[in-house]
């Protein structure tokens, strides 16, 4: 049996020779072979094993050498990963001969248990394609999943809160994630506020939320994200913030409502008061401020209430009737939270009312020193509560 390794390109000849006792010996045969150049692709190692990775996290790299042990150039046209498996390479488009380079291999398991994959090297070597086997270990892990991924909040006027939003943080993965912090960071991170029921830990499968909310200390475009950073794949996870501060007033009412006691039916109350603050960044117009029910109010408000600035509103209570009476306190601006209206109660109670009949008594001519008949006077209490007499005089 013969082989053909040739040493060098071009024709290569030779001879076997047999000698041997039998006439003619040393018998010959004739050898030839035409060798060319191309190239061969060595790696090492031909397989990788990546030991337990906890899911949705990336190992660090592991290594393969492919090195050109041909005689011609090696041009690759692709490299692959398949799998829970990434690559990255330095070996381009043309490796030289003698030439090694470099694999890179990264294992990001999307499940638990055992992953599989390959990396494959397309070329023009004649053994192409040249494969790496790949394995590796799932490990359960928490994965988060923020919903939405940013927050845009509408224009807000300076120096006011808007209402919150909300983002829920839920744990997808198997297993408990742990979080470090929840925090506010970026240009603009003073304006944001957040809150939240996550805890410390979220179970898997399991979700929480925070809460932002949006206070613009100047006009325009404020922007911020949210950072969690925690033991999941992908930590610190953010969201986009953003909202636009506005110049405008800002309506403050307070207190929210007034409850009067009980009061005599017919009679007026002592004042409460009612104070309107303009906490926005414009002057507070005032279109009108009016009850309804039985009371009634007085203020010195005027048509405007500058920054900062504030008025009281007096409020009285006269009940018409007896029982539990309601009414509204009604506040029309150009605040963008008009109207603002405070909730107005009391409770009506009975009274006692004098009738008299008659009203008048006009005695006929009477001698001095002498006693008239009796004339009556009736006195009837028409009212829903009893009557205390003092005195008759």
């Amino acid at each position: 049996n013969v082989t053909f390794t040739p040493t060098g390109a071009g024709t290569r000849v030779a001879s076997l020779t047999i000698t041997d006792d039998a006439a003619g010996s040393p018998q010959s045969v004739a050898l030839s072979g035409a060798a060319i150049l191309a190239p061969a692709v060595t790696l090492a190692p031909t397989s990788v094993t990546f030991v337990g990775q906890r899911q949705g996290t990336t190992s660090a790299a592991q290594t393969v050498t492919l090195t050109n042990s041909g005689s011609a150039a090696l041009n690759i046209s692709s490299i692959a990963a398949t799998g829970d498996f990434a690559q990255t390479n330095t070996c381009g488009a043309t490796v030289p001969v003698g030439t090694p380079c470099t694999i890179s291999v990264t294992f990001t398991p999307t499940n638990t248990g055992s992953r599989y994959g390959s990396v494959t090297i397309t070329d023009n070597a004649g053994d192409s394609p040249q494969t790496i086997g790949l394995a590796g270990s799932g490990l359960a892990a928490p994965v988060v999943s923020l919903l939405p991924t940013g927050l845009t909040f509408a224009s807000q006027p300076v120096n006011t809160t808007s209402s919150a939003q909300t983002v829920v943080l839920a744990n997808t993965g198997s297993a408990t994630l742990n979080i470090a912090s929840i925090t506010v960071a970026g240009v603009n991170s003073a304006d944001f506020s957040r809150t939240t029921t996550c805890g410390a830990t979220v179970a898997a499968g399991v979700s929480c939320a925070i809460s932002v909310t949006f206070s613009p200390a100047a006009a325009g475009t404020r922007l911020a994200s949210l950072t969690i950073t925690d033991d999941a794949g992908g930590s610190p996870q953010t969201i986009a913030l953003s909202g636009e501060g506005v110049l405008a007033p800002w309506a403050t009412v307070t207190p929210a409502s007034l409850t009067f006691a009980d009061r005599p039916v017919g009679t007026t109350s002592p004042a409460q008061l009612v104070t309107i603050s303009n906490s926005g960044s414009a002057d507070l117009l005032i279109s009108s401020i009016a009850t309804t029910g039985d009371f009634t109010k007085s203020d010195p408000c005027g048509s405007l209430i500058t920054t900062g600035a504030s008025c009281t509103v007096s409020v009285t209570f006269t009940p018409t009737a007896v029982g539990n009476r309601y009414g509204t306190l009604v506040i029309n601006d150009n605040s963008s939270n008009s109207p603002q209206t405070v909730l107005l109660s009391g409770n009506g109670q009975a009274v006692p009312t004098v009738s008299l009949v008659p009203t008048a008594i006009t005695f006929g001519d009477q001698n001095v020193t002498t006693t008239s008949g009796v004339q009556p006077v009736t006195v009837t209490n028409t009212g829903g509560a009893d009557l205390a007499i003092t005195s008759v005089t």
